[in-house]
């Protein structure tokens, strides 16, 4: 199959005021999903069932940088990695393409290093039980083992759809157990 993805890479949103973090962090998901209701935005913010933190204990909450891509195609989250920065959730439109991990452990000690709050993928991910140990908050549609390739640097930092709900870079995220809400 051809990819016919256009590729475009913008800079992030800037980062929301700690306050609205600090906030989001003592709420929650469930929560927040709650407060979204009648607002008239696409399921409530929550995200589908389909995606779940590695680990039950792992909470994420930050500012969406967004990227999109395909076909397990990881070009683009190495290329964000030049971007990316402290405060910031990554949320990764994968098309919930299964075939395929978009990503370990290895990258997931990227993005930590580089103060990314977390990673969501609508898509698989692999080393399940390194992301465990790590503790880094990681969502995802399901596991993989096979490794994905490298051929489009996709979209970064546009509007993307992750389990069905609208994202925007600048977004605020919100994951825990029950799953991920965007606001």
């Amino acid at each position: 199959g051809d990819n016919k993805m256009e590729s475009k890479i913008n800079f992030p949103a800037p980062l929301l005021p700690d306050s609205v973090i600090q906030r989001a962090k003592a709420l929650g998901a469930a929560l927040l999903a709650d407060g979204m209701k009648g607002l008239g935005v696409e399921n409530d913010g929550a995200m589908s069932r389909d995606i779940n933190p590695v680990d039950i204990q792992m909470r994420a909450v930050g500012t969406a940088f967004t990227l999109e891509t395909e076909g397990g195609d990881n070009l683009p989250i190495h290329l964000s990695m030049k971007l990316l920065s402290e405060g910031y959730v990554m949320v990764i439109d994968g098309k919930g393409f299964s075939g395929t991990a978009y990503f370990g452990d290895l990258i997931a000690r990227q993005a930590r290093a580089v103060g990314a709050a977390a990673m969501i993928v609508d898509g698989c991910v692999r080393d399940r039980d390194e992301l465990t140990e790590m503790g880094y908050p990681v969502f995802a549609a399901g596991f993989m083992q096979r490794g994905p390739g490298k051929r489009n640097p996709g979209r970064i930092n546009c509007p993307i759809t992750c389990g069905g709900v609208r994202v925007s870079p600048g977004d605020l995220v919100v994951g825990d157990a029950d799953s991920v809400t965007v606001v």
